[in-house]
């Protein structure tokens, strides 16, 4: 996984990576699917809310669309400008699998119950994800 400290030095290290700002919406033509939130860890802050999973790319999000698995930094509601890039060349199919996969591993993350200091931790869903990690 690689975290980005700004959305600036995401698109600059990620080419063809559409990343949006708070209260921005992805542009024509690019998508975000969210898996969900309140994943904690991958340094401070981070962990206030937590970090928002999203598949993000080109096109539709179905079908034949590829991209990245990324995850926005999310504190008091808003996302901070931090980024982590979990995965490239993440597809749709894959995406759908392993959301329904990841959800299903007893105790590990669900991406909808409330706890205050996250779910589950980010580097270690990040281990579990199909797919080369990144260093």
């Amino acid at each position: 996984m690689l975290i980005y400290e700004s959305l600036d030095a995401a698109r600059a290290g990620e080419p063809g990576l559409v990343v949006t700002a708070q209260g921005e919406h992805a542009p024509a033509g690019t998508f975000e699917k969210d898996w969900g939130y309140r994943l904690r860890g991958a340094g401070l802050p981070g962990g206030e809310i937590g970090w928002l999973l999203t598949f993000a790319g080109l096109g539709s999000g179905f079908g034949e669309a590829t991209g990245w698995l990324i995850a926005y930094e999310i504190v008091h509601a808003e996302k901070t400008g931090r980024l982590a890039v979990l995965r490239r060349g993440w597809d749709a199919r894959l995406d759908d699998s392993e959301l329904q996969r990841v959800r299903q591993i007893d105790g590990l993350w669900d991406g909808r119950r409330r706890h205050d200091n996250g779910e589950a931790d980010l580097d270690v869903l990040d281990a579990e994800l199909q797919g080369a990690r990144l260093p």
